[in-house]
């Protein structure tokens, strides 16, 4: 794997760490908001403690605050992908690895959006890929 694309990656990477943590948030969340109630003749009876539904509750706002921090540190890294997308110069090049690492397209997707075969849509990005990866050892992008 090359040294651009993991630098690209990083994004999505990201992405699904936020996604990850959303989701225990709304788990814990749930748990915390939520009560199961049976009926013995006439008297109810609620179960869960307000110790549990407490504990759920702090678990689900650290999972909130960790996807908020995850957040921030997606956006300034996609900031700093795009400064350094935005300095190359083969605009073709360009629109592939932004397509591809940004908005997470796959080939056939881009190669229809650039109007190109899937093969040389895959040709375009390599050598885009190999332009990028030289562009970051020179750290000139």
């Amino acid at each position: 794997m090359s040294k651009a694309h993991e630098y690209l990656s990083q994004l999505t990477n990201i992405e699904i760490r936020i996604d990850n943590l959303i989701e225990e948030a709304e788990k814990w969340h749930s748990k915390a908001t939520s009560v199961s109630v049976s009926t013995e003749g006439e008297r109810v009876k609620a179960s869960g403690s307000q110790q549990r539904m407490a504990d759920a509750a702090t678990q689900a706002t650290f999972y909130e605050m960790q996807a908020r921090e995850k957040a921030g540190e997606y956006m300034a890294k996609e900031h700093e992908i795009l400064e350094k997308l935005n300095a190359m110069s083969d605009i073709v090049e360009y629109r592939v690895l932004y397509l591809k690492y940004v908005k997470r397209k796959g080939i056939t997707e881009i190669s229809k959006e650039i109007h190109f075969s899937r093969a040389t849509t895959g040709r375009i990005l390599n050598r885009a890929l190999s332009n990028f990866e030289k562009k970051l050892k020179n750290d000139t992008v």
